[in-house]
């Protein structure tokens, strides 16, 4: 059994993929061997070939990618051949996670169910354990599902989170001051400690949401092994017990070291485990019209498959954009879209498809732009009348170019929305905004976006008037919102981030803060790529702004106490050609991403015409009719 043991592992270091997240060694040895003797002590009847054989399948699977899984099953079964062997399953227990998945207004689907109890099992053998997964995956889900399920079982289970690049390496573990010789703690000893200290008997999580880098997660190394003791700088000794275990939840291990990968067991969420189905059925069960519901998965249906296969396949965007995104934006704009006044309740089926195709040409063409040479929304347009027959289109037009008027129920050109020019003496030049059907189209959905608070963000060159539509929408909010201004630049640093999101808030009851009365708070964040990308590839700022969207609140860096921000969205800008050029995906996946096209030769025609004409037609400047004439010759 030994030579066989060691033959499969070998045979995985050579034949599998190389990713960052497998590991053959000796601890991988040790923990399958521990699983081994719990099957065995279990279940003491059953041959210990089979015995093994499930231990290294069923430990070993969680991590595997898809494309490896087909190759790793097919060496269990030439190593062990003519061998069936069941998992070992907990009715009862799965039973309970259904039960916590549908508390959360979740679907159990089999998949989710099996990651989560493949997140149990792990538990039961490491006590610190990497979900890794792409953006949107799933991962935050199948711990919260399996600490649910904790609650609901009486366990008194209990976590906290912390991203540990939101803060420095000394604001995390502390340091000696070197003047005073005073020792300062840090935000993950302080955690640590705590939790230690705690005398109730559930489960206690620490839950390390961000980016491993190995000036931090070094630290942890005598933590992540069997000596479970953190040794702080001042030389005090933090035991871990055993209820307590370390979660890290991160995108990719490109930048970990083998020493820190070996020591936790790895939970590895593929992008086609949970797909977009579940997300869309969890947002259609809160519709509260049987009959919207009804045509709403029937579209869904019709539409999502074809689109989500071919949009990252032959469209370029202007910047990369996670495929669940595109799905959250759909559900947003349909929320505001599908609504008694646009959709009376005894509305046919054809109008829903009116509005469904409307938001979904929006939520996955939104960020297509012209790189040069090829341009990605008028081919987009192209094969979606082509490919999409059921809905007509104006001839002539491509799908973007058109919006659905809830007066007359069909398509009509932006055209209609934009507003007669009138020059504002009092404003200067610069800071005029003449609306063509490029920006009318952008502002109608920044209108949507901003007072359903789902975060906005512009992409596009310089010049092409991000900066200035949206100072447009802030300045037309009414006297309940706030506007902070963060104008990033390369020397920003998550610290002084911090302070300047701080700077609006006041304290509430308790760890609450939030702007001042009864206001909301809008950030906006201008030039977002622009800070510094550290040797790992973390940006500072975004870690804190990340921590904010996904958890709510952020760390005291002085006091280590947990602040709670209230009532505060975000709407971004950015240059795809500066700075970092893209941000991180976990950030960019909660932003309804627009590309900012520079303006035609027709839109800046219209521009500069409305505005010169304007000049011109003025009665106080008294210019004759043949000046006035010339108008349209002098702007050509």
């Amino acid at each position: 059994l030994s030579n066989k043991f060691i033959t499969l592992y070998k045979l995985c270091k050579e034949l599998l993929s190389k990713q960052d997240h497998y590991d053959w060694g000796l601890r991988a040895i040790k923990s399958v061997l521990v699983v081994a003797g719990s099957l065995k002590r279990a279940d003491q009847d059953r041959p210990e070939e089979q015995v093994l054989m499930r231990a290294l399948r069923d430990f070993n699977i969680p991590k595997i990618v898809a494309d490896d899984t087909p190759v790793f099953q097919g060496l269990i079964s030439d190593l062990f051949p003519n061998l069936e062997v069941p998992r070992s399953k907990d009715q009862i227990f799965e039973k309970a996670i259904k039960v916590a998945t549908c508390d959360l207004q979740l679907q159990p689907e089999d998949n989710f169910i099996l990651k989560v109890v493949q997140l149990d099992e792990l538990f039961d053998v490491r006590h610190s354990v990497f979900i890794i997964g792409d953006a949107g995956t799933g991962k935050s889900q199948t711990w919260k599902t399996l600490f649910k399920t904790y609650q609901n079982l009486k366990k008194k289970p209990m976590f906290t989170d912390l991203n540990p690049k939101a803060v420095t390496n000394d604001e995390l573990y502390g340091i000696i001051n070197p003047a005073s010789r005073e020792w300062q703690d840090g935000l993950f000893s302080n955690i640590m400690r705590d939790m230690a200290n705690m005398t109730s008997e559930g489960p206690k999580w620490i839950v390390l949401d961000g980016d491993i880098d190995p000036m931090w997660i070094e630290s942890l190394n005598t933590v992540m092994d069997d000596n479970k003791i953190l040794t702080l700088a001042s030389n005090e000794r933090i035991a871990l017990n055993p209820e307590m275990k370390l979660i890290f939840e991160i995108s990719h291990l490109k930048t970990a070291t083998p020493a820190t990968v070996s020591r936790a067991g790895i939970l590895y969420i593929n992008p086609g485990d949970l797909g977009w189905n579940p997300y869309v059925t969890s947002w259609v069960e809160t519709r509260e019209n049987t009959a919207e519901k009804a045509n709403l998965t029937i579209l869904f249906d019709k539409y999502i498959p074809v689109m989500q296969d071919i949009i990252s396949k032959r469209f370029k965007k202007i910047t990369p954009i996670p495929g669940i995104s595109h799905i959250q934006i759909l559900c947003r704009l349909l929320e505001s879209l599908i609504v008694p006044s646009n959709l009376p309740a005894d509305s046919p089926k054809e109008l829903y498809e009116t509005y469904f195709v409307f938001a979904l040409v929006w939520a996955y063409g939104s960020a297509l732009y012209h790189d040069g040479a090829t341009d990605y929304r008028a081919e987009f347009s192209k094969w979606f009348i082509n490919e999409f027959k059921s809905v007509k289109f104006p001839p002539y037009v491509t799908v973007f170019d058109v919006w659905v008027d809830p007066i007359a129920s069909e398509f009509t050109s932006w055209n209609d929305r934009v507003p007669k020019f009138e020059l504002d003496a009092d404003i200067p030049l610069q800071a005029c905004l003449v609306h063509n059907s490029e920006t009318i189209r952008i502002k109608y959905f920044l209108d949507i976006l901003v007072d359903t608070r789902f975060p906005v963000m512009l992409i596009g060159l310089a010049g092409s008037g991000k900066t200035l539509l949206i100072n447009e929408k802030l300045s037309q909010l009414d006297e309940n919102f706030m506007i902070a201004n963060v104008p990033f630049n390369f020397y920003y640093s998550g610290e002084m981030t911090q302070k300047i999101l701080e700077k609006p808030l006041e304290k509430k009851a308790g760890k609450n803060f939030g702007p001042p009365g009864n206001k909301k708070l809008v950030y906006f964040l201008d030039d977002m790529n622009m800070p510094e990308v550290d040797t790992y590839g973390t940006v500072g700022p975004h870690t804190i702004i990340r921590q904010h969207l996904d958890y709510g609140h952020w760390y005291c860096r002085n006091k280590l106490t947990q602040k709670d921000i209230h009532n505060c969205q975000y709407v971004a800008c950015m240059n795809p050609t500066a700075g970092s050029f893209t941000i991180n995906p976990r950030l960019q996946r909660h932003f309804a991403t627009f590309a900012v096209v520079f303006p035609s030769s027709e839109s800046l025609f219209t521009i500069y015409n409305a505005i010169l004409s304007d000049h011109l037609e003025n009665v106080g400047n008294k210019f004759t009719f043949l000046v006035r004439k010339m108008c349209n010759n002098v702007v050509t």
